[in-house]
């Protein structure tokens, strides 16, 4: 997913709106069916477009208490869905930390257990989040 963002409180040039291309990998664990998957990979893929790309895909993500979101917020037009307001700053380690507790809670309604969720914002920049690692 595209996505931009700019993180509050912040000392250098990840400060200013700048974008990144994440990749998410997901790895989930149940019990085999009779058809032998844990899960179809079609309806993980259905989740994942649901309750993480329509969140995140295409907009502007920004922590919603800084001054300085709120006047950026202005010069976007009030009828167009540019922007993913969180109540964390955007970092990965914040939106893989809130990807994980998103899925695991739509995933446990389904007999799966969510295992891990990494979010890689640059080809060698990642940060992940498992079960017994959650804060």
């Amino acid at each position: 997913m595209d996505c931009g963002h700019r993180l509050s409180d912040y000392v250098g040039k990840c400060r200013r709106i700048h974008g990144h291309t994440y990749r998410l990998e997901v790895t989930v664990g149940g019990k085999v069916n009779e058809q032998g998957m844990i899960v179809d990979f079609s309806q993980l893929k259905e989740i994942l477009v649901q309750k993480v790309e329509n969140k995140f895909d295409h907009k502007l993500i920004l922590k919603i208490d800084d001054i300085l979101n709120q006047a950026i917020s202005k010069a976007i037009p009030k009828d167009e869905d540019w922007i993913c307001w969180v109540d964390y700053n955007p970092t990965a380690e914040n939106m893989v930390f809130d990807i994980f507790e998103v899925l695991k809670t739509e995933l446990k309604g389904k007999n799966l257990e969510l295992k891990k969720v990494v979010i890689w914002e640059t080809p060698s920049s990642f940060a992940e989040v498992s079960e017994h690692e959650k804060k």
